[in-house]
């Protein structure tokens, strides 16, 4: 529901649409996770963010079954800069996940604030949830 707010130029009611990691699920695996060098901690927290909204996006359903397990700055780098919530000077890898994660929470935000015509002070606690 979320995601159809932040794409309103796409029509789920005419083109099956999947909702896609952008750092694909597979990369977090906690045996993965810790060999890039992220500490225990950090992992667990990973593991949480994959799933929240600053991770996800609307793709077609052949595109995101094309992009299965690409890691995100290899999809990136074969064109598919799609996305207008990318972060703009931004480490695409993992190991930078959380600063990514961050900034593309901040863009998003600053989309819903729109779309519910929100000023930062009228934001309640509950809809901090929606992008944690």
């Amino acid at each position: 529901m979320i995601l159809s707010l932040l794409y309103p130029e796409i029509k789920i009611n005419e083109v099956e649409f999947h909702q896609d990691h952008m750092h694909p699920v597979f990369s977090f695996k906690e045996s993965n996770l810790l060999n890039i060098g992220f500490s225990k901690e950090d992992v667990n927290d990973l593991i949480h963010m994959k799933d929240q909204l600053a991770n996800l996006q609307l793709l077609k359903g052949r595109e995101n079954e094309s992009k299965n397990k690409l890691p995100l700055e290899d999809w990136i780098e074969k064109g598919n800069e799609k996305d207008k919530y990318l972060p703009k000077g931004v480490s695409l890898k993992l190991i930078d996940f959380k600063t990514f994660y961050e900034q593309r929470k901040k863009l998003m935000k600053e989309q819903l604030r729109i779309v519910f015509d929100m000023e930062d002070s009228s934001i309640k606690e509950t809809h901090h949830e929606v992008l944690q």
